[in-house]
């Protein structure tokens, strides 16, 4: 689902002469943007259980 929706967008950048796309460019920037978006939750939810305790912390001061 979510390889669609960036494969989409890429055609859009494509379509505007932004980037060539090709099946390969395709097939490896799918396998980017799952990568990408594994790694930004996890980001995203580490940086809020820090952001969550932060404020835990303030609380009891």
């Amino acid at each position: 689902e979510q390889d669609k929706a960036v494969i989409n967008h890429l055609e859009e950048l494509s379509l505007r002469g932004k980037i060539p796309l090709s099946e390969k460019t395709k097939q490896y920037a799918s396998y980017d943007a799952i990568a990408a978006a594994a790694f930004y939750k996890a980001i995203k939810s580490d940086a809020l259980q820090k952001l969550t305790a932060q404020r835990k912390d303030w609380g009891r001061e």
